[in-house]
């Protein structure tokens, strides 16, 4: 049996991303380092210019999982034991957020945000 999660030993290191471009059909290839295949990835979006009610320096957790009028406007993410992949949807917004001051949908400006990969093995 494997370990569980809490159990000593069960992870064996973190990994945090540099501030990466949200690119339409771009492509990231980010060097984990961990020397495993992470158990967990987070996307998290990092907001560079004020938008949305969001400040400067906000963190917005996100998944993979955002449509814009019914159409996948999602990045696919691919994981291995060294490299998290990530390929943008072509086209904008890449992402939609709840508008932070009024509850709204936010069709994200590609250039005020960031993309921070966070995983953990």
């Amino acid at each position: 049996l494997g370990l569980k999660w809490g159990e000593a030993g069960a992870i064996s290191g973190t990994f945090e991303s540099s501030q990466q471009t949200l690119t339409p059909a771009g492509l990231l290839t980010i060097a984990l380092g961990l020397g495993v295949e992470p158990v967990g990835v987070e996307l998290v979006l990092y907001c560079a210019v004020a938008q949305g009610g969001y400040s400067v320096g906000d963190r917005v957790l996100v998944t993979n999982n955002s449509s814009n009028g019914g159409n996948m406007r999602s990045p696919s993410v691919t994981i291995n034991s060294t490299n998290v992949v990530v390929r943008y949807a072509s086209g904008a917004p890449l992402w939609q957020l709840t508008n932070k001051s009024t509850g709204g949908q936010l069709d994200i400006t590609s250039s005020s945000w960031r993309l921070i990969v966070k995983a953990w093995g």
